[in-house]
């Protein structure tokens, strides 16, 4: 980027991560770095989901990270005809950075939506003035295995009903 240059001009577009969802179906590690941020809505975090069912989180020292905004949250999409939804069952982390973000329980039933087997969401602030958003991406962490276990009593409610 060069200097002065205003960074969200090149942030990367959702229509350019979709673009790679048509792509390499069978990854295992996927790893989304750019150092002004990406433009991640809720239809292309699905469409990441659907793309590489296979891709799992990997994690260490320097992980990279995937920023998003949490500020506004799509409601998880209901099952389709069939009772099935896209998600993703093989991501077990998720850094977030410094991703800004709001209602920490609406992010949760997202994400654990979208990721039934996360186990483990980070995000780094460095600021002083992001340390509220830390806090609650700590309060969707804790959240997290409440919404997979309500997801599981759900499911074998359903399949009592059914039995």
């Amino acid at each position: 980027m060069p200097d002065g240059a205003d960074p969200a001009h090149y942030v990367v577009p959702s229509a350019s991560i979709c673009l790679l969802c048509s792509y390499f179906p069978n990854l295992l590690v996927v790893r989304l770095q750019s150092p002004t941020g990406f433009d991640l809505d809720g239809a292309t975090a699905w469409a990441m989901a659907r793309a590489w069912p296979l891709a799992e989180g990997r994690h260490g020292r320097g992980a990279p990270s995937t920023p998003l905004d949490a500020e506004t949250v799509p409601p998880v999409p209901n099952p389709g005809s069939d009772g099935s939804r896209p998600i993703q069952t093989s991501l077990m982390l998720l850094n977030v950075g410094a991703s800004p973000i709001s209602t920490p329980s609406l992010v949760a039933a997202f994400i654990s939506g979208l990721f039934p087997a996360l186990c483990t969401l980070t995000a780094v602030f460095e600021d002083d003035e992001d340390e509220s958003h830390g806090a609650l991406w700590e309060e969707v962490g804790t959240l997290l295995p409440v919404m997979q276990s309500l997801r599981e009593k759900r499911c074998w409610a359903k399949q009592g009903e059914n039995g």
